[in-house]
Parts: C-alpha cells; structure tokens; sequence
C-alpha cells in the first residue's frame, strides 16, 4: 500500500523537509507569493512535513499550501534581505 501511494505523499515530505532545513523563510516570516496569478502577502504560521499554512495579511483568511506547490512558486521574503556581506540577515 505504502509504495503504491509513495507518488501522492513523497514529494510533499521532501519538499517539507527541504523547506525546513534550508531557512528561505521561516515561522513569523512576511512573504509575498503568487498563487493562481494572485500575488499574496502573508505571514508564515506554520511549516510541517506535509503543508505549509500561511495567515493572509489582507484578506485576513488561512491559506494551506502543498510544500511541492510552494517549491514551485517564487517566493519573497520580505522579513530578510540581503546585506553587503551577501548573507541573509533579519530585519531589526
């Protein structure tokens, strides 16, 4: 059963535990994101294995996004910027 549905679920856990790991954004975060030709600015509440959920600053709603879904979107993390050194820094 497990390898017949592996198609459905392995990509959301490895792009899960990409997102995770990798710090492009994290908890408390303000991204801006385009779903569905819609660009979104958003707060990220939480990020697990599966899904990502993400609070709507303007329409003030829950969205919950596959994590292959938002691999596959561009992504602006406007919490961090890029310093002179070229690291990633948070904003005071």
């Amino acid at each position: 059963m497990i390898a017949l549905t592996q198609a459905a679920w392995a990509p959301d856990i490895i792009s899960g535990l990409i997102i995770l790991n990798s710090n492009v954004f994290e908890q408390d975060d303000i991204i801006e994101i385009s779903i569905e030709g819609r660009t979104i600015v958003a707060t990220v509440f939480r990020t697990k294995v599966f899904h990502t959920e993400i609070l709507d600053l303007v329409n003030n709603h829950r969205i919950m996004m596959r994590n292959v879904k938002i691999r596959d979107t561009v992504i602006h993390n406007l919490t961090k910027f890029a310093s002179a050194k070229g690291l990633r820094e948070i904003m005071p």
